[in-house]
């Protein structure tokens, strides 16, 4: 789970730096996020209607836990007993955002074959990478 979130972080964190330059923009990577998966998965055009509405209404969930969590994530708390509230609570909102996914994935496999749902996972994973990829490789950006 902790890999997971790293991963997402990472990504936020790309997206933070891409749209701070200027560079990002949420309806074209949506969009592109949604070709690819649609054809890394080989998602008919009935299947692709059906799934991308529960998909983004899946991820804009997961958005308000992470705003939720980034709240946690940049404060300094003064005590040791609110520094272990903060670790709890970040930690039940990791548990949130799993819970969802679970639940998601299963009205997923309840419009397409678990082999697709599998294969949309896997792509969504790949195409996060790839961008992680792209923003690392941007012309000017400084290498330590």
């Amino acid at each position: 789970m902790k890999k997971i979130t790293f991963v997402l972080v990472l990504m936020i964190c790309a997206v933070c730096v891409n749209a701070r330059n200027g560079n990002f923009n949420p309806q074209q990577f949506h969009a592109e996020l949604q070709k690819f998966i649609t054809k890394e998965a080989r998602l008919t055009p009935k299947e692709a209607a059906r799934f991308f509405p529960l998909y983004t209404e899946l991820h804009k969930k997961k958005r308000a836990l992470f705003d939720k969590m980034k709240t946690y994530r940049h404060s300094k708390p003064a005590t040791d007993e609110e520094c272990k509230r903060v670790i709890q609570k970040t930690d039940e909102l990791d548990l949130q955002i799993k819970e969802l996914e679970r639940q998601y994935h299963n009205k997923f496999m309840k419009i397409l074959p678990a082999g697709k749902v599998y294969d949309v996972l896997k792509a969504e994973h790949r195409f996060h990478h790839q961008a992680l990829k792209r923003a690392g490789n941007r012309p000017g950006k400084k290498r330590r």
